[in-house]
């Protein structure tokens, strides 16, 4: 029986290259040269792990380990972008028509590439392993991933996995290809119900502002759009809160203890209390010792070099 043929895709170039080092390390694993289309394509043939489809819960998988064709490549973020249709343009409707306006799905010139890479690297595997960071961004770029892909070989349906992983060390990756599962489709409509949002509250209140201050401010329509959206405000307030905690500073005085340790000729800790004259008085002792301290994880003594007073600027 020849071994399954995977196709992974990762959101960046840099994490692709770590999963194509991960397979490549798989005992008896064969490596074909790395091909560069609209993005770099590893192929690792007889990569092991417990078969593919067998998995899809998330739990870690049992069975034996079988071979499987590794082709992976990657994404550079989102390939999707929403807007509306140009009959919705800013003379061809009112701003609060944007409320109730279809949104449409639209892909920029500079992803068609990317799109037909993923096509028709679709149309040659049997499985498809979403390699996308683990965030709800993440998820939603799985999606359009996931229809790309689907439009490329519809015969994917069913066999789409999600990689769920928090570093690219190969144990981790490894971790991840024995307990795949799917994607999270709440995760997604999460995602895509906060952008209609941003997309209808921004477009139709930067229609509204803008259209009123060219009306009531002469030379105002020199001035170009005066835009808002749901992320500015809070993001100002980050501003101005930390301009505010800036101005308002005052500054205060802090010790510092730079200290050293002595060691002996055999690599012991030197201990200053060792050859005291018991007949020195305690005050004179403390005059000719410096402070010491106690080390937390022995019972050896450092000597203070210095105090030094400072101020926070």
């Amino acid at each position: 029986m020849a071994p399954l043929v995977v196709l992974n895709v990762a959101e960046k170039p840099s994490v692709a290259r770590s999963l194509a080092e991960v397979f490549s390390q798989s005992p008896g694993s064969v490596n074909r040269p790395m091909q560069r289309e609209a993005a770099q394509i590893f192929v690792s043939e007889n990569v092991k792990f417990p078969s593919v489809l067998r998995q899809g819960s998330g739990r870690p998988a049992t069975g034996p380990d079988v071979a499987h064709t590794m082709i992976t490549t990657s994404v550079r973020g989102h390939l999707a972008s929403q807007d509306f249709g140009p009959q919705y343009g800013w003379s061809n409707c009112p701003p609060m028509a944007l409320f109730d306006a279809p949104i449409e799905t639209t892909y920029r010139d500079d992803m068609q590439p990317l799109m037909n890479m993923l096509k028709s690297k679709a149309r040659s595997v049997g499985v498809l392993i979403l390699w996308l960071d683990c965030d709800r961004e993440g998820e939603a770029i799985s999606d359009e991933v996931r229809t790309v892909c689907l439009e490329g070989n519809p015969r994917l349906n069913g066999k789409i996995f999600r990689a769920k992983f928090s570093t690219v060390l190969p144990q981790e990756i490894r971790r991840a290809l024995r307990s795949l599962g799917r994607v999270n489709e709440h995760w997604v409509q999460a995602v895509q119900a906060r952008s209609e949002h941003d997309l209808r509250v921004g477009a139709a209140f930067t229609r509204f502002q803008t259209l009123r201050l060219q009306k009531k401010f002469e030379g105002f329509s020199d001035r170009g759009v005066v835009s808002y959206g749901p992320c500015q405000f809070p993001t100002l307030g980050f501003v101005v809160e930390r301009w505010a905690r800036i101005e308002t500073f005052v500054p205060e005085d802090f010790w510092s203890i730079e200290m050293s340790i002595r060691l002996n000729a055999d690599g012991t800790v030197h201990n200053n209390q060792e050859g005291r004259d018991d007949d020195t008085p305690p005050q004179q002792q403390q005059q000719q010792q410096p402070p010491s301290l106690i080390m937390a994880d022995s019972s050896s003594h450092g000597e203070v070099d210095s105090l030094g007073q400072s101020q926070h600027q």
